[in-house]
């Protein structure tokens, strides 16, 4: 985090008469990373009073010195400063502020296990959340993503709680409907080629809709990073897959190994045991890993803490009509498996980033949401200076000194972000809650969109920048501007993309400086959709000056 960011400004002397005086800034920023750290003794209980001098914090197995330590409890709070001394141990009576975000997506849940979900909720609410703390409801599966936005309201919060899982009462979740159609189309298929097209249209679904799901993820905790206190994320989903595609590959190949069919030409050869060895010798599987590993990381980076749950454990087949058949054995029992092992590994992943737990299961339910209350009874906050911005990864430990029979839970990596990366998120994080920063005076529209082959479209995204809103650096009879241009897309109910073009460079002749004003520059993105309704963000970083503009778009790709 970021507590305390030095503006100097520096005006360069006027280069000749058409020379304008042209602002140079140069940033010097003091970056704390920070820790929320969770100690227990072996049988699970929390651990406190602890002190500052009791840590020991690792960065790539080197120690660091802390800067910042703080210690709250559910009724005190006791705040240590840098150099270890206690400033208060009276009870808090101003608690950290503290924000919660429920992230429910539609899941084909029995329900009794529906009611119990809310009423769980419902009770962490009254018993564990103070009375300024604030809580969202987010739907990533409906068209009005936040159910509810922040508040204090505990009805409120019941209310878009019970809409959202009142909205899951059919069986037509896209998860089951994809389920349906790779069990229905593989029945009537009569070829490998007809196998193999089935396969890479079911993998194609899922991979938008997870992408999808994981975009609005990361478009939360990005917006969340400039909101202050203690966050806690809770991802409820039943499905999450982090290599789409797997399944329907884990029970071709199951059908191999049974004898069923002879055909080895679509995997590699030496196949392993092991799903997560062997999926590399699979065609028509996405592997999602990497960013989800980069959604925790941005995740922990802002101080959000996310507890994933899947509240329901169910192996069957189930009809769009809703009609509901359970099959155990064979094949299914391999398709069922590797969607467990698949969600497992997102779920743990984003929960191990960030210092969280999973939990699986409708009896454990109410143990994922003790297990919040009990972390937030008892922790630590600590800090240290972090290093250069280049965005590398770093491994963090903590551990507490001369206890190793204490555990200790944080998040597990640290990364220093460069400016563009975190333009980037500022984008992503546009798609949620659009930015209304503009001092660059961007403008953004959508041009004629062309209907593809399969029926995408190309929509045409056209940028204009105000020429005179960039900062042009003169070298010698030329003039340079420096920025980058940044976009982002979610679809209502799939795909997701994110992506920053390559630098810009703008460069005119130092006596045409004082000509510009009223002119603009252009530059155009295509970006490829399905049919359906999208928004789009777009953000453009100054390089020299690092003033940005926004917009966002609703789209309707058609």
């Amino acid at each position: 985090m970021k507590t305390a960011v030095l503006w100097f400004l520096l005006v360069l002397a006027a280069v000749g008469a058409a020379a304008q005086s042209l602002p140079y800034i140069e940033n010097y920023e003091v970056r704390i990373h920070g820790l929320d750290v969770v100690v227990t003794d072996r049988d699970g209980k929390p651990v406190s009073g602890l002190t500052k001098d009791d840590f020991i914090v690792l960065e790539n197995g080197v120690a660091q010195t802390l800067t910042n330590f703080s210690a709250f409890a559910s009724s005190a709070a006791t705040a240590t400063s840098a150099a270890g001394t206690a400033q208060s141990q009276a009870p808090d009576e101003r608690p950290q502020a503290r924000r919660f975000i429920f992230f429910v997506d539609e899941m084909a849940l029995h329900p009794n296990s529906r009611t119990k979900f809310v009423k769980t909720v419902m009770q962490f609410a009254e018993s564990s959340m103070h009375a300024a703390d604030e809580a969202m409801v987010v739907a990533p599966a409906a068209e009005t993503k936040i159910v509810q936005d922040f508040t204090t309201d505990r009805a409120a919060i019941r209310t878009a709680l019970e809409k959202v899982m009142a909205s899951m009462n059919s069986r037509t979740t896209q998860q089951f409907k994809e389920q349906f159609y790779l069990e229905n189309q593989r029945g009537r298929a009569t070829t490998d080629d007809e196998q193999r097209h089935i396969r890479q249209i079911y993998a194609d679904s899922v991979r938008r809709r997870v992408l999808q799901r994981l975009g609005e993820l990361r478009s939360l905790v990005a917006a969340l990073a400039q909101v202050e206190g203690k966050k806690v994320l809770v991802l409820a989903t039943t499905s999450l897959s982090a290599m789409p595609g797997l399944d329907a590959w884990a029970q071709r190949r199951q059908e191999m190994l049974d004898g069923q069919t002879t055909q080895t030409s679509e995997f590699d050869s030496g196949v392993s045991t092991g799903l997560t060895d062997s999926f590399a010798g699979a065609k028509d599987v996405y592997d999602l890993r990497p960013f989800i590993a980069d959604l925790g990381r941005t995740a922990a980076a802002n101080g959000v803490t996310i507890y994933s749950l899947q509240p329901d454990v169910q192996l069957e087949n189930v009809t769009p009509g809703g009609v509901s058949t359970r099959q155990r054995g064979g094949s299914t029992t391999s398709t069922f498996h590797a969607l467990l092992e698949m969600n497992e590994l997102t779920m743990s992943s984003l929960a191990e980033r960030t210092g969280g737990r999973w939990f699986r299961g409708d009896g454990n339910v109410d143990d994922a949401f003790q297990q919040v209350s009990k972390d937030l009874g008892t922790y630590y906050s600590l800090g240290y200076r972090a290093g250069e911005d280049d965005d590398r990864i770093r491994k963090v430990e903590v551990r507490v000194k001369n206890r190793p029979e204490l555990r200790v839970r944080t998040r597990s990596e640290v990364v220093n972000k460069t400016n563009a990366n975190e333009m980037q998120d500022l984008v992503v994080a546009s798609l949620l809650y659009p930015r209304p920063v503009n001092e660059l005076g961007v403008i953004a529209t959508t041009g004629a969109m062309v209907t593809e082959p399969l029926k995408t479209i190309l929509v045409p995204i056209d940028v204009r920048i105000p020429m005179d809103k960039l900062t042009f650096l003169p070298e010698g009879e030329k003039a340079r501007a420096v920025f980058t241009i940044h976009y982002a897309a979610a679809g209502v109910a799939s795909d997701f993309t994110s992506a920053q073009e390559k630098q810009q460079v703008l460069e005119i002749k130092t006596s045409e400086l004082p000509q510009i004003a009223g002119k603009t520059w252009r530059f155009t993105t295509k970006l490829r959709f399905a049919p359906g309704k999208y928004r789009v963000a777009v953000g453009v970083l100054d390089r020299v000056s690092r003033l940005s503009g926004f917009q966002t778009l609703e789209v309707i790709a058609q």
